[in-house]
């Protein structure tokens, strides 16, 4: 199992939505992506929820940083 570290504060709309797309095409079996954004990723999420074997959590940090945590679950789970 794998977490990919993912900071996107300082990226311009579209390519926080790009990444994070192209590192969940890679994630296997129990791994996760933690994703860091300066803002609520609304379009992430709707993307998310369709997707089968695959929870999200989110927080906001004090300092109005957005913490989004992606798991890819295993078949047998």
């Amino acid at each position: 199992m794998a977490t990919i570290e993912l900071d996107v504060r300082d990226l311009k709309h579209p390519e926080p939505f790009e990444r994070v797309i192209k590192a969940y095409s890679t994630l296997k079996d129990g791994d996760t992506i933690h994703m860091i954004h300066r803002k609520k990723p609304l379009p992430l999420f709707d993307f998310l929820k369709n997707q089968p074997l695959t929870t999200f959590s989110f927080e906001e940090d004090n300092n109005g940083i957005w913490h989004i945590f992606i798991n890819k679950l295993s078949k047998s789970e």
